[in-house]
Parts: structure tokens; sequence; C-alpha cells
């Protein structure tokens, strides 16, 4: 398998579980982009380095699920 290869199904596994975690969160595709904006500067997640990508996700996955009433 080459590195390039490897690189590209991570960074695609990361994409996916935002994914998941925005839905978890309820966000409307406006907080996800305004959350973008503000942090990173960029309007998209396809924007991203893989490196903004996973801090991202660490963040999504740090707040607490609007279902469970914390």
């Amino acid at each position: 398998m080459e590195a390039g290869f490897v690189v590209y199904f991570a960074t695609c596994q990361t994409s996916s579980k935002t994914d998941v975690e925005i839905e978890r969160l309820g966000w409307t595709p406006e907080q996800g982009r305004e959350h973008l904006i503000k942090t990173y500067g960029k309007r998209s997640r396809s924007l991203l380095t893989d490196d903004e990508l996973h801090e991202f996700l660490q963040y999504l996955q740090s707040q607490p699920d609007p279902r469970a009433g914390f």
C-alpha cells in the first residue's frame, strides 16, 4: 500500500467521524461553517490541513451531547 493512499484514507476516516459528531451535536451546516471560520479562518473542512481536521474532530468529540441534558 502506498503512503499517499494511507494518508488519504486516514483523512477520509477523520472527515467521516466529524460528520458523525456534527450530527450528534445537531449542528447545522451554518454552525459548522461559523466555527471553522472563527477557529481556522476557513469555510470548509476540505480546506483544513490534516492536523486542523484532527483538532476539529477532537473539539467536536469533547462537546457534550445536547440530548444528554448536561
